[in-house]
């Protein structure tokens, strides 16, 4: 059995030259929307040329030995050269994501066979990601949980967009009715499995663990 391919990173580095008043870590920050998406799209599990882990280095010029390697733990370097950083930082919000998007649908082309199963599989998660306009939003079936005497309901809901990584808690009656609302993570970076690992009903009290065992948060209701 070949290396899953888990996860993926879009960025540029200390040396590149960015336009005045630009930093490394606008242009990352910025990555983060496809990038996460991208990420919580990945069907699992999968295989793609052995690679566990893709790593995008975006430059103007090439500074890699190679354009694209793999190492023998499966983490992938590619980069992805002649990249126009004064244009993409005066386009809007919008048009960075499509450039970002059509960069990895290319170079995942340039990687794999389109032809061929699991790079298929891939190039459908880019169309979604543009399908479902650059945002997504879930329930999570593991953290949402009723109640033992079934009068209340805690929903946990993900989203991933322009605003990062959030996490949000609504607990409703048995009427459907909306008892309290709140934000519980925002603008993270891969902070849901530490911080949001398991929920319980305590009674009319609801928790939120950690992958710590601690609770992170808990709402009492009624």
């Amino acid at each position: 059995m070949g290396k899953y391919f888990r996860d993926i990173s879009i960025h540029t580095y200390n040396g590149q030259v960015l336009p005045e008043e630009k930093t490394q870590r606008d242009f990352n920050v910025s990555a983060h929307t496809v990038q996460d998406l991208f990420y919580y799209l990945i069907p699992r599990p999968i295989e793609f040329k052995t690679i566990t882990k893709l790593n995008i280095l975006i430059t103007d010029k090439l500074v890699l030995p190679k354009q694209f390697s793999v190492f023998p733990d499966g983490i992938a370097e590619f980069n992805f050269f002649s990249f126009d950083f004064a244009a993409y930082f005066r386009s809007p919000r919008p048009e960075q994501n499509s450039l970002l998007l059509a960069l990895l649908r290319d170079t995942l082309t340039k990687i794999g066979d389109p032809q061929e199963n699991s790079t298929a599989k891939l190039l459908k998660v880019c169309d979604k990601i543009r399908e479902n306009n650059f945002a997504l939003e879930w329930e999570s079936k593991k953290m949402s949980k009723q109640s033992r005497n079934r009068k209340y309901e805690a929903k946990v809901i993900f989203t991933v967009d322009d605003h990062g990584q959030n996490a949000r808690v609504a607990i409703l009656d048995k009427n459907g009715t909306l008892l309290l609302e709140e934000q519980l993570l925002q603008n993270v970076l891969f902070e849901f499995s530490e911080k949001l690992a398991r929920s319980q009903w305590e009674g009319n009290v609801f928790k939120i663990v950690g992958k710590d065992g601690h609770v992170f948060r808990e709402y009492a209701v009624g």
